[in-house]
């Protein structure tokens, strides 16, 4: 009890002395511009006013840029909206896209490097300029200084270590998605330039002020400090104004030219994520089409402002080209190229100032984006948010040469209203279905199905008679059609037909107001995507009702799973793998349900290597131009050969018809190929 208050609450012996590491704690801090001050105090302000004309050229330049997008087509100028902001968090502060792999890594390092310096460098510029001038207050000292003084190393180490790994990937590595230019090859020099110079210079100061134990806190630059001890101050002095300079130098080199150059590129990356228009982004818009009334772009300056902003937004991190399907396949077709070439087109416009230039046809080439699968593995895998997919609908769109599969396909489009060759089938392949009858019959019925062209193949018809027998079975008033339904216009949109596409989609849109028709089921991606994307874009245009809403067949298998009324006869006896149908996993991220199917009938169900966000294109879309997909089914066809499951499940009439050809391709017709109604209803 005779113990004094001291004793039971002991004080810190920094706060009863004011020492810390034996130094007073006011002395624990650093001089920032050590070597470089000077008797009247002038350098620091001539300092500031450097840092502002970076500043300002890189705004300057940064705002002629826009002026160059600006030469674009009348273009939606991006609001401000909370929804982009949590974009910008996901994509770019939590690096959402890319820490699943190795580069995305290093991308995270240089990006949380940086911005963390940048903080820093607030910091400072605030107690120099600010707090210090007005108020005579030094903040960064003490227990303050320790944190700041750690962060700054840990920051710099961080940025440095990702940039020198990212370097020495295309230096020795060399992967053949990554080509570096000399313009990038400066770039990454100097940035590591300055941040090398930022350790050296640190070193030298801890050095020259005699190594003090509370420096121990920035441990690069200590550690680095310790090769300079055994220099007399006189000579160590002048070496760290020189490497002080050239430091400031070059930072205020990077800042400047933020804009320019390739540091554009990384500038113009952050800034398009935020500007990225909602049919990029929201699952409801995601990969929609923009509709343009056929505006042909054949000049640089005939894409929207956005889509110029795009070129300059590709950092060549290779991303695409690596998730390509029909690059992968061997196809003509890389997604960075074309951004390339289009960049290309861009630059040479501007640099040539002639209104008259600027044609894009002297840049890319055809047989390029009519390869295109239109899968979206690209947009999918950009960490920049670059739209591909429109660029190419808008290519095609201007293409005088279209190839000979498409351009019979939207002839029989437009002859027939399908992709097939005849439009008989439309009424009669729901014959023999008890309780479903066209609506004309009818009159009307809870749901409606959209059939769509697939239904003229043989697998498109066992899939949708599948799923109309398990909704029969669980009571579902479901009514078709028949002959009055006409091409949903998907296949004529992605080909660059955007008239025709108008056509069907307006005959269909009144075939639902006709009828009355609210709800909508479609087995087919493709169908249920543009069903709920493009046309609802085109009856808003037009005036007209879109109050219906649009589910894909299995949310509706699901449904009736989870309520006990799916009569399933599911063969079980072998393992089973899924394909993701690009139109419904990427486009509306849809993925688990066909999963949660499968799965809920109590099969050995085995992932593909490729799978989800990342799975390969069975190419239909390129199915309408002859045999140009049968590559990209063959190799994905290899991909369910490796799973050793002995079915394969999907959920697009238009895969089954693709990974059926691709597995007679590797010769592997053991393997069963089904869509999932047909799978759940035990068909064979």
């Amino acid at each position: 009890m005779g113990d004094s208050e001291s004793d039971i609450f002991p004080v810190p012996e920094a706060i009863v002395t004011d020492f810390l590491y034996g130094y007073p704690v006011h002395d624990v801090t650093r001089d920032f511009f050590f070597t470089v001050s000077d008797r009247f105090a002038i350098f620091p302000w001539v300092f500031l006013g450097l840092c502002l004309a970076a500043v300002v050229f890189f705004f300057v330049t940064l705002l002629a840029r826009v002026a160059v997008w600006r030469r674009g087509s009348k273009d939606v100028k991006p609001r401000f909206e909370w929804g982009r902001v949590s974009v910008v968090l996901k994509e770019i502060v939590l690096h959402k896209r890319t820490l699943r792999e190795l580069n995305g890594i290093m991308d995270a390092a240089v990006f949380y490097g940086f911005a963390g310096l940048v903080c820093i460098y607030t910091v400072v510029f605030v107690q120099e300029y600010f707090t210090a001038p007005v108020f005579n207050i030094r903040f960064l000292t003490g227990y303050y200084y320790i944190a700041f003084t750690l962060m700054d190393d840990m920051f710099s180490f961080t940025a440095f270590t990702g940039l020198a790994a990212a370097l020495i990937r295309r230096v020795a590595i060399k992967p053949s998605s990554v080509a570096t230019t000399r313009n990038e090859y400066v770039s990454f020099f100097l940035v590591l330039f300055f941040l090398f110079l930022g350790f050296v210079q640190n070193a030298l100061r801890i050095a020259i002020s005699g190594g003090p134990d509370f420096e121990v806190w920035a441990p690069f630059s200590f550690a680095l400090s310790k090769i300079f001890m055994s220099g007399s101050e006189g000579f160590l002095t002048p070496v760290q104004f020189v490497i002080w300079c050239l430091h400031s130098a070059a930072g205020l080199l990077v800042v400047a030219l933020g804009a320019s150059y390739f540091f554009r590129r990384l500038t113009v990356s952050l800034l398009n994520v935020y500007a990225c228009p909602p049919v990029c982004r929201a699952r409801g818009m995601k990969y929609t089409v923009s509709l343009s009334a056929e505006n042909r772009i054949t000049r640089i300056t005939d894409f929207p402002a956005k889509q110029l902003m795009d070129l300059d937004a590709c950092t060549g991190c290779g991303r695409c080209q690596d998730a390509c399907p029909s690059f992968l396949a061997g196809k003509p077709l890389s997604p960075k190229k074309i951004i390339h070439e289009l960049s290309q087109c861009l630059d040479d416009h501007v640099r040539k100032n002639n209104p008259g230039d600027g044609i894009i046809r002297e840049y890319v080439h055809d047989y390029e984006f009519w390869s295109c699968a239109m899968c979206g593995a690209c947009a999918e895998s950009c960490p920049s948010r670059i739209n591909h997919l429109q660029k190419i609908v808008d290519l095609r769109k201007g293409s005088d040469s279209v190839p000979e599969g498409f351009a019979k396909t939207v002839e029989s489009i437009f002859e027939k209203n399908t992709t097939a060759e005849s439009n008989d089938f439309r009424g009669t392949w729901f014959s023999g279905i008890e309780g479903v009858a066209p609506l004309s019959v009818n009159g009307s019925a809870d749901f409606l199905y959209f059939a769509g062209c697939a239904v003229s193949e043989e697998s498109g018809r066992k899939s949708a008679r599948a799923f109309l027998s398990l909704a029969r079975n669980a009571k579902i008033s479901v009514g078709v059609l028949g002959t009055e339904e006409v091409c949903c216009g998907d296949a004529a949109l992605r080909a660059g037909n955007e008239s025709l596409f108008r056509k069907l989609a307006t005959a269909n849109l009144e075939t639902f107001a006709r009828y009355g028709v609210k709800q909508i089921i479609a087995s087919c991606p493709h169908g249920y995507n543009v069903l709920n994307k493009e046309y609802r874009a085109l009856a808003r245009e037009l005036g007209m009702s879109h109050s219906y809403t649009v589910v894909h067949s299995t949310q509706i298998l699901r449904f009736l799973m989870e309520e006990g009324n799916l009569e399933m006869n599911a063969d079980i006896r072998f393992p089973v793998t899924y394909h993701d149908p690009c139109f419904l996993g990427r486009y509306n991220d849809s993925y688990n349900i066909p999963r949660e199917l499968i799965t809920g009938t109590g099969a050995i169900f085995i992932e593909m290597p490729r799978s989800k966000t990342e799975s390969f294109c069975c190419g239909g879309h390129l199915k309408w131009n002859g045999n140009e997909a049968d590559a990209l089914a063959e190799f994905r066809a290899r991909d369910i050969y490796s799973t050793g499951a002995r079915t394969v499940v999907t959920a697009c009439p238009h895969c089954v018809e693709m990974i059926c050809k691709g597995i007679v391709k590797i010769g592997a017709q053991s393997i069963r190929v089904c869509d999932i109604s047909e799978y759940l209803a035990g068909g064979e």
